[in-house]
């Protein structure tokens, strides 16, 4: 399929913020794609503005499976480095373990970069990995004081650090941000008038299934397990790609 309106990432640079209705929009298409994928036992493990496309019609295409797995062959990957980018990675996938609900908590830090202007946790490799692994993201309430509480604790939810804390499914998750949406008064958001481009028109509340496929991207690197401790000098600066 073409996709003439390049990745979510180009569409929407680092340090946007965008409209609740625009990102309750993109995350019933994204979740729709997603749990398509679960019910063929399939996990993406690299949900990313990246690896997230517009088409003709602005409809997002979720894209780029090369690291995806089946479900039956995760005990394989015991013995394998956590592999996807940091800044998503849910906690399970870091210690080894991924599973379906970490790509809704991939999703959950998306929505929180599209509202906040970055994702909840920054710094080294070791940082990031530890700041999923145990730290609660910052209050969205606190950078944001007109978001409705609701809409937080939805996202806060997709966060959990227990899988089986998170929403059953992905759909579940935009079914509740959408309830969040319509059901409270009007969100406040300061956006930039570049950041929804009238060009691009504007994508109706009902959209068909997103088409999964792959794509010839590069990879993302694998990254080594934390281990306790941990060498000196050991993290990097995680790469923003």
């Amino acid at each position: 399929e073409y996709t003439p309106g390049g990745t979510l990432r180009s569409r929407h640079p680092k340090g946007t913020h965008l409209p609740f209705e625009q990102i309750v929009t993109y995350v019933k298409q994204i979740a729709s794609a997603l749990d398509y994928a679960h019910q063929q036992r399939v996990i993406h493990r690299d949900v990313k503005p990246e690896n997230l496309l517009l088409n003709a019609k602005g409809e997002v295409v979720l894209t780029d499976f090369g690291l995806a797995v089946v479900q039956r062959s995760l005990d394989s990957l015991s013995t394998s480095n956590p592999a996807g980018t940091p800044l998503y990675m849910a906690p399970e996938p870091i210690q080894r373990h991924p599973c379906p609900a970490s790509d809704q908590y991939a999703l959950g830090i998306l929505v929180y970069e599209w509202l906040a202007g970055e994702a909840p946790f920054r710094g080294t490799l070791f940082e990031v990995f530890s700041h999923h692994l145990s730290e609660p993201p910052p209050s969205l309430c606190e950078r944001l004081p007109d978001l409705p509480v609701a809409v937080e604790g939805a996202v806060f939810k997709a966060l959990a650090k227990d899988p089986m804390q998170r929403f059953a499914t992905v759909q579940d998750f935009a079914r509740a941000l959408e309830e969040a949406c319509f059901t409270t008064q009007p969100l406040s958001v300061h956006t930039p008038i570049e950041a929804v481009s009238s060009d691009h028109g504007t994508q109706s509340a009902t959209h068909p299934l997103p088409v999964a496929r792959e794509q010839d991207h590069a990879p993302p690197l694998q990254y080594p397990a934390p281990r306790t401790p941990l060498p000196a000098g050991y993290g990097q600066i995680v790469s923003q790609r």
